[in-house]
């Protein structure tokens, strides 16, 4: 999935192809002598797709129908609320069907000043995930 189908969208086949992530390398069994581990370098800076994070989580019902959206702004510490086992069933509907921002530079209000804010009606308070992002990649 990640070489044939999420690669090619992300980056363009034509690329894909072109730098030889087209995801037919011959071999479809583990191997123990090759090193999985992902480099710091690409953990920290390579691989930040937050630009992709929709600002609400969707609930969804059994036929597909948006019961309920509830903003990422004010909710990263009130999982509870999401974690009620039937509202569970519902988030993962609702997070299937629901399409990725583009992969770009912009980020959601909600990545942008509202990130780990507790309170929803509050105003401000949040942390700006691009800043966390930069300062990240300073300390690598």
């Amino acid at each position: 999935v990640l070489f044939n189908e999420w690669l090619p969208a992300l980056l363009g086949e034509k690329f894909t192809k072109d730098v030889g992530l087209s995801g037919d390398f011959g071999r479809k069994t583990y191997s123990d002598i090759i090193n999985p581990s992902v480099s710091t370098e690409f953990s920290t800076a390579g691989f930040r797709l937050h630009s992709m994070v929709q600002g609400v989580v969707e609930l969804a019902t059994r036929v597909g129908r948006i019961r309920r959206r509830i903003p990422l702004m004010g909710n990263f510490f009130r999982s509870n609320e999401l974690v009620v086992a039937a509202q569970l069933v519902e988030m993962a509907r609702g997070i299937t069907r629901t399409p990725a921002m583009r992969f770009d530079g912009s980020f959601s209000d909600e990545l942008r000043g509202g990130l780990f804010q507790f309170n929803p009606d509050q105003k401000g308070g949040g942390v700006d995930l691009t800043a966390l992002n930069i300062q990240r990649g300073r300390d690598h």
